[in-house]
């Protein structure tokens, strides 16, 4: 009994030796920074042609489109994560937000790809 007690107080005392003084952090490194994309030009379909096409559905909620803008400020792999209640309004939606352009996302002063999801609070019939 006593040998086991020896063993294991010998053990932790080898443990703690072998801890020994934490390593040095390593100094802090200048973060990164990201703006995002800045819409440049773009537009929403024609109200009357989006009534015409949805008059018979009831308006459920604000559409969300997520998407990718490239490094050229271009829109791409657009899809339409919440519908209004009206797939042709959606679909002319999806249709005009594809030839939006913006101001590419930067990282530290450098165009990247950015993801984003849009909502139209004010897309109605």
């Amino acid at each position: 009994m006593i040998a086991i007690a020896v063993l294991v107080s010998l053990a932790t005392l080898v443990s703690l030796a072998t801890v020994g003084t934490p390593e040095p952090r390593p100094s802090p490194s200048r973060t990164s920074s990201i703006t995002a994309p800045v819409l440049v030009s773009g537009s929403l379909p024609d109200p009357k042609n989006v009534a015409e096409k949805c008059r018979e559905l009831k308006y459920e909620r604000p559409p969300q489109i997520k998407a990718e803008i490239r490094v050229d400020g271009t829109v791409e792999n657009a899809q339409v994560t919440q519908s209004c209640g009206c797939k042709a309004g959606d679909q002319l939606l999806l249709a005009a937000f594809q030839k939006w352009m913006y101001k590419p996302a930067l990282l530290n002063g450098k165009p990247v790809g950015f993801g984003l999801t849009v909502t139209f609070d004010k897309f109605r019939w």
